[in-house]
């Protein structure tokens, strides 16, 4: 029997009901592409608003070694050679360092040359691009997480309003942090893209991305094992589509590696001290190890419940623990559970696991367990693993608080309806961290008001007292009128104290001598000035400023030949140090030796084109030797500068 044809109005009404699902698809489509900007806005705005108040900050803390007193960043467009060729904080004194992060300080070099000296529009940048990171966080969620927008939600406004990153927006140096992060985000949009597109041109954009990541900050390096993890989890990427990504992320690794290499070949072995790192003090193996671990266990409780916060918990501080101690145990307990319950709940592909797994791989570069490294606590340190606490933590707030599937989604006020209860426990935590959050931003504002006030939230870190005490010896940094002589010796005396209390903690922490050094000069007590600058060599015999700093009481001294050798000890140990080479030239300047004086003055100045005293120094050398032409020109020099006589 043949099969009568449909008719046009029964083809019709057969192909209504399929139109009539593809435009509900459209506009289902059309609405989540809405909610997920004004949910990633409102993430953003969330992150702008909690830091809002560091726009006005001061610099502070690391931002000196490596913007403000960084002889490099401050020449602006002219630092760019010796940014992408050098060590990260290359320009500030004597630092022979193993980090090499050009783009941070690229930009830094930037902004220094439109605005110079002026931290607020570094701290606007900051801000700004933490915002954006919480803007594409939440936009990387939404596609690994096949549209979970609660999910991705909750774990953003955890991430973002989380108490611990304070360090990371609020210290303008710390932006290498954000930039990492950042970077990484977007490597994995493009790679996302790329799985569902097979489109190879995004494989290479999130190469290149990766690789700014790493040109930011190391310890990008350890996505190299989360790429594959997450793909795993959260894609239908084949085994060959899995593996393929993952060489391919290998290669701007590589790339990153030999560059850095190439660049710090010639750099020093860093020898970390007890000061950097307090594992360096414990000299047993098994105690080390323990410490260790016991450190990981503070960042843990940290994450959970971030409170008191503080900048610096060097020795001794954090107490070494043996193997058998009960803080150690409990630590290392909680890691391995962790550990455990990944490998046995590794193929079901929980959220919350991925979230530990992240977590683990991401913290294990900073553990100094694989490997030593310049600090042994850092807050900071804790804002690329916190993304694994607040994926896993996230998950745990929607399972508790979410039964059952949501209803249909269609804009803001359905999404907050449909995810009520978790979205209002999220709020209620994420309103404790934010106060927190706020508050401790207001350490930040300058030196002197986190020094002071951290110092008696870690009362037995050997640095809290000696970057007090240091900050203290520069009057101008506290508003002390040079000429109020007792006013500035009260100052200095309480310096003094801060830094004995140093030494106290830790007696051979080099540093200290020297500042006492310095402290005890402009008190005019010359004896004692000299005795700390000989301790500070017998600590350090490598030490350009303790040397540079003897001969300066020598030359006051009309000593001038052993000035000289002095001056000439400091520049043999570090050919840039600015001040030793100013100091140089001035003693073969009153030896009279006036080629030996110009010399050294204008390798000053070829060193660093901004440092003032040498414009000085080479007007009155050529004054001396009859040269008024020059003479004027340097003056005049000296006095664009904003140099004072």
């Amino acid at each position: 029997m043949k099969q009568r044809k449909p008719t046009r109005k029964e083809k019709a009404q057969l192909q209504k009901p399929a139109a009539e699902a593809l435009e509900q698809e459209k506009k289902l489509s059309e609405s989540r592409k809405k909610l997920s900007l004004y949910l990633s806005l409102l993430v953003a705005a969330l992150g702008f608003l909690l830091y809002s108040n560091t726009l006005n900050h001061a610099y502070v803390l690391d931002d000196y070694s490596v913007i403000k007193e960084n002889r490099v960043t401050r020449q602006g467009w002219d630092a760019f050679p010796e940014v992408f060729t050098k060590s990260y904080r290359y320009g500030y004194y004597f630092i022979n360092d193993e980090l090499y992060r050009p783009v941070p300080k690229a930009m830094f070099a930037i902004e220094w040359a439109l605005f110079p000296d002026n931290p607020s529009p570094s701290h606007w940048v900051n801000v700004l691009l933490y915002a954006l990171t919480g803007f594409i966080l939440f936009k990387v969620l939404v596609r690994y997480l096949k549209n979970n927008f609660s999910a991705a939600f909750i774990i953003s406004v955890l991430f973002i309003a989380h108490p611990i990153h304070t360090e990371v927006v609020a210290n303008i140096k710390s932006r290498d942090e954000i930039l990492s992060l950042l970077f990484i985000l977007f490597s994995l949009l493009f790679i996302h893209k790329y799985i569902v597109t097979k489109n190879f041109k995004l494989l290479l954009a999130a190469m290149t991305f990766y690789l700014l990541s790493l040109l930011s900050k190391e310890s990008g390096i350890t996505f190299i094992a989360v790429f594959p993890v997450l793909i795993y989890f959260f894609t239908h990427a084949g085994k060959g589509m899995l593996w393929r990504i993952t060489a391919m992320m290998a290669v701007p690794a590589f790339i990153f590696l030999l560059i850095r290499n190439g660049i710090l070949a010639h750099n020093l072995k860093e020898n970390f001290s007890v000061a950097d790192n307090l594992l360096m003090a414990i000299h047993d193996p098994a105690g080390r190890f323990a410490t260790a671990v016991y450190i990981l266990g503070i960042y843990l409780k940290q994450l959970v419940y971030p409170h008191p916060l503080v900048f610096d918990k060097s020795f001794n501080e954090i107490e070494a623990v043996g193997i058998t101690d009960f803080r150690f145990i409990l630590s290392a307990l909680i890691y391995v559970s962790l550990v455990i319950v990944s490998l046995i709940r590794f193929k079901k592909r929980e959220p919350m696991v991925f979230g530990a797994i992240y977590f683990l791989l991401t913290i294990s570069i900073f553990s100094n367990i694989i490997v030593i490294i310049g600090t042994s606590y850092g807050e900071r340190l804790m804002y690329l693993p916190s993304l694994g606490f607040c994926i896993s933590f996230g998950f745990l707030i929607q399972n508790l608080f979410q039964r059952g599937k949501a209803g249909y989604i269609e804009n803001m006020p359905s999404f907050f309806k449909s995810f009520a209860k978790p979205i209002i426990v999220c709020f209620a935590i994420a309103l404790a961290y934010s106060a927190k959050t706020f508050s401790r931003n207001s350490d930040w504002k300058d030196s002197w008001t986190l020094f002071t006030h951290d110092v008696q939230l870690a009362p037995n870190s050997t640095r809290t007292h000696y970057y007090l005490g240091n900050y203290m010896i520069k009057p101008e940094n506290i508003g002390v009128n040079p000429d109020d002589s007792v006013r500035m010796n009260r100052v200095l005396d309480s310096a003094i104290v801060e830094m004995k209390k140093a030494l106290e903690i830790y007696p051979k922490f080099c540093d200290v001598y020297k500042q006492l050094g310095v402290a005890y000069g402009k008190k005019k007590e010359t004896r004692e000035s000299f005795d700390s600058y000989l301790k500070a060599i017998e600590c350090n015999p490598t030490d350009p400023p303790a040397h540079s700093n003897i001969g300066t009481i020598y030359f006051n001294q009309g000593n001038y030949p052993e000035a000289l050798k002095a001056f000439q000890k400091a520049v043999s140990l570090d050919p840039n140090y600015t001040e030793a080479l100013v100091n140089l030239g001035s003693a073969y300047g009153m030896m009279k030796d006036y080629p030996n004086a110009l010399k050294y003055l204008h390798q000053c100045v070829k060193t660093d084109p901004g440092y003032t005293q040498a414009y000085y120094f080479l007007s009155i050398t050529y004054q001396f030797m009859g040269d008024q032409q020059n003479a004027e020109i340097y003056m005049s020099k000296f006095k664009s500068l904003g140099g004072q006589k």
